[in-house]
């Protein structure tokens, strides 16, 4: 049966490509990532039509999952940003935060990233019970991990084993499709002929990459190729096949992330470390390899208050993290190496994304080709050099 479903996998692809429709979508030809799906959210919910209501997010407010949670929202004065303090999407009012987490690719939810959130907003001065988390993912599949949303940041949202509390987990595929197709769009006035074609392009990429977009001649073809190489006839045969082949899905992804691993440990963690002990025997080493996350950290018996890191959120990053979660302020206050090539948050002192995009994405063969010659290890000895140069200076 595996060799079976391998086939049909390479027919339908085949099919696929042969029956592809012109379809022009700007947003598909830019290849949005996850900040880019956050700030094309921001641009919709941040809509005014002159009168500071904010009918969009007001309509937002009225998705009946987010109702259940949040109500009473002051909606004039609300104030919308994008990636401050590292936060994907950040709605917030003199008195109330809500946090908006994308993870609409499946990004690794990074360790203690929700309690940090929820602690940033914490410092901007609103109390816990004002604080509301959104969790949105692709279709719901992904659950928020227990090293993302700590005990602690549970507490603070109240979340607890039989009810949510302040945390809200919401899809685009049942969630924000169904509301921007059914609610926002047919509510637009005709004079808005910008906002509705901008509806009109990110609903159709929505659907696109949800896999949904109606193209029935070919949805036939394929049923009917499924049908014939499988010889499904039945209910029962079909469920017998979808269980082996999320079974065969299941061993193809964790080959993927030991050869990952393996080629990470070789070509990145063994040679980089070499190099850090040559250069300081202070220096220690952590790594980690998968298909779907890296996460590099070097610390240094001469680093108190912080470390080096490379992590992956939306992309890789890297930059120094905070290690002195009592008091995260004071290392902003005295770090001499932040500057206007680095971002800065509380926990990030200084961050920013890989300023080569072929090594900024590990979920393609290209990268980790660039991992086996080289490439990558030589990128981050020139990063680290960077920091340290910096701290130095």
């Amino acid at each position: 049966m595996k060799e079976q479903l391998l086939k049909l996998a390479e027919d339908i692809n085949k099919l696929v490509n042969q029956n592809k429709t012109y379809n022009a979508n700007i947003i598909a030809e830019l290849h949005a990532n996850e900040n880019a799906h956050s700030r094309i959210l921001r641009m919709f919910l941040q809509y005014d039509d002159g009168t500071k209501e904010y009918p969009i997010l007001r309509k937002f407010l009225d998705i009946p999952k987010v109702k259940d949670v949040i109500s009473n929202v002051e909606i004039k004065g609300c104030r919308f940003t994008n990636e401050q303090e590292r936060i994907d999407l950040l709605i917030e009012n003199a008195l109330q935060a809500i946090i908006i987490e994308n993870k609409i690719y499946g990004a690794v939810d990074q360790e203690s990233q929700l309690e940090r959130y929820i602690e940033c907003v914490i410092m901007h001065g609103k109390k816990e019970s004002n604080i509301y988390v959104v969790y949105l993912t692709k279709d719901g599949e992904k659950s928020v991990d227990n090293s993302s949303f700590t005990q602690k940041a549970k507490n603070y949202l109240n979340y607890k084993e039989d009810d949510n509390g302040r945390f809200i987990p919401l899809s685009y595929r049942y969630d924000i499709l169904p509301w921007l197709e059914a609610i926002v769009l047919p509510n637009c006035t005709i004079k808005e002929d910008l906002l509705i074609s901008a509806l009109k392009q990110y609903i159709d990429y929505l659907k696109n990459i949800l896999g949904i977009r109606e193209n029935n001649e070919q949805n036939i073809k394929i049923m009917k190729t499924i049908e014939d190489t499988l010889g499904i006839e039945s209910i029962d045969k079909c469920i017998e096949v979808a269980d082996q082949l999320e079974g065969l899905i299941l061993e193809v992804n964790n080959l993927r992330d030991k050869m990952a691993e393996e080629i990470g440990k070789k070509h990145v963690e063994v040679p980089f470390n070499e190099y850090l002990q040559k250069k300081d025997k202070s220096y220690s080493l952590k790594c980690h390899f998968s298909y779907n996350n890296i996460s590099i950290s070097v610390y240094s018996e001469n680093w108190n208050e912080f470390y080096f890191k490379v992590e992956l959120d939306k992309g890789l990053f890297y930059g120094i993290i905070n290690k002195d979660k009592e008091n995260p302020y004071r290392i902003i206050n005295k770090a001499p190496f932040i500057n206007n090539r680095f971002k800065e948050t509380i926990w990030w002192p200084a961050w920013k994304y890989f300023n080569r995009s072929d090594l900024r994405y590990p979920q393609n063969a290209d990268f980790w080709n660039k991992v086996k010659n080289g490439d990558f290890k030589n990128y981050l000895i020139e990063i680290f050099e960077e920091i340290i140069k910096l701290l130095n200076d």
